[in-house]
């Protein structure tokens, strides 16, 4: 973090998403095995590692007693790392807007292959961010 900044401007991405469908014919049945799948033993056991490192504290504490998380880990120290910083900025409602997707690759690219220096990269994709912005939330 830059001195003086009060948040790290980082945010979970979900690995995994489940949901329920609207015009489903047993939502109390789907909303039993989300939970099983995400909080239960048998289901936390099942999951593994498969969605990423759980957020779930009850989930988390027991991959770490079974031995599936292994603390000196290369993730789950970033994890911890992460988690020690400040991160209360909720996350722009457009971040995965496929136009800002293809910028911030284009950006890169034209980095990575000396096209494009670092601080014209970051005004560039500022002006160039600030327009599909605009178009997104008319």
């Amino acid at each position: 973090m830059l001195p003086g900044a009060k948040d790290a401007g980082l945010f979970f991405k979900p690995t995994m998403m489940l949901s329920i469908g609207r015009s489903t014919k047993h939502p109390e049945e789907a909303a039993l095995l989300v939970n099983f799948l995400m909080n239960e033993t048998a289901g936390v056991k099942e999951m593994g590692l498969e969605r990423g490192v759980p957020l779930s504290n009850m989930a988390y504490q027991q991959l770490v007693q079974d031995g599936t998380i292994k603390e000196n880990n290369i993730v789950v120290a970033g994890l911890k790392s992460f988690m020690a910083l400040p991160h209360a900025i909720p996350t722009p409602p457009h971040f995965d807007n496929p136009q800002f997707v293809a910028l911030y690759h284009e950006t890169i690219q034209k980095i990575d292959q000396g096209n494009l220096s670092v601080k014209d990269a970051a005004s560039s994709f500022a002006k160039s961010a600030d327009r599909i912005l605009k178009r997104a939330t008319k």
